[in-house]
């Protein structure tokens, strides 16, 4: 069997918009703490602010290129109703 890697730990993020100090860093950074708000990235959803952007993004430079078997979303536990959504 094959070991799980997780590539995007610690790569460089970006993210179109940033509520509080949730800075898109915060979600490749190994913490898996889910019921600590200001330890996870997170974005305006729907859209607050006046950008000229339709869509939230988050995006992770995983600095190479991989053949990715799999994706995991660790979603917050403090505020179930704040679910992940509109994925494309």
């Amino acid at each position: 069997m094959t070991a799980i890697t997780n590539v995007s730990r610690g790569k460089n993020t970006t993210q179109t918009d940033t509520y509080r100090n949730r800075t898109s860093d915060k979600a490749v950074d190994g913490n898996y703490d889910n019921t600590d708000l200001e330890q996870c990235a997170t974005l305006l959803w729907p859209r607050a602010t006046r950008s000229s952007t339709s869509y939230v993004t988050w995006e992770v430079d995983l600095e190479d290129i991989y053949a990715i078997a799999s994706i995991t979303i660790h979603n917050t536990a403090v505020l179930p109703g704040m679910k992940i959504k509109y994925c494309d």
